[in-house]
């Protein structure tokens, strides 16, 4: 919004199929005045690659050197840690328009000499999957279980009838 005009929905429209006019001679100079003032208005490639980029730009424009962001790092609700991941593999970054990969590099974004595991995949630990202190396999787990018989906590797991969590 903009003074109350949904500008993103009116660019929207402009992109569409004689969303400039029906006067070939109008719609140029409409374009070209666009083009003049936001170079990036109607990409060749997807718009949503185009807002996440936008994302990533601000969140790196901030930065001072190479940065890594990790998946689940969130701009404006969009994923940008992901994007960023999925962009730099080496098998996505080779379909990319050249438009598309300068702009990555612009923002110290190359592809990744080896593709690594999808976000979110693979053997690592996410933030619910990670061993308890207490679990068999740790060190605290082995002494408190070869000295206890258990790994249990001495605390109720209820507390006033609910429990916690």
């Amino acid at each position: 919004m903009w003074d109350g005009v949904p500008v993103g929905q009116w660019i929207a429209n402009l992109r569409k199929a004689g969303g400039l006019g029906s006067d070939p001679v109008r719609a140029d100079t409409r374009r070209r005045a666009l083009e003049a003032i936001a170079p990036d208005w109607n990409p060749r490639w997807p718009v949503e690659w185009q807002r996440h980029y936008a994302a990533a730009r601000v969140l790196l424009g901030e930065e001072q050197g190479p940065a890594q962001v990790l998946p689940g790092v969130t701009v404006n609700r969009l994923d940008i840690g992901t994007w960023i991941h999925r962009q730099t593999n080496p098998d996505v970054w080779n379909t990319l328009a050249p438009e598309q990969s300068e702009r990555l590099t612009t923002l110290a974004l190359t592809p990744r000499s080896t593709p690594a595991a999808p976000a979110g995949k693979g053997k690592g630990a996410g933030a619910f999957e990670r061993v308890s202190p207490r679990s068999p396999s740790t060190p605290r787990g082995k002494d408190g279980s070869s000295c206890h018989g258990h790994t249990s906590r001495k605390h109720p797991t209820e507390r006033s009838g609910w429990a916690p969590g």
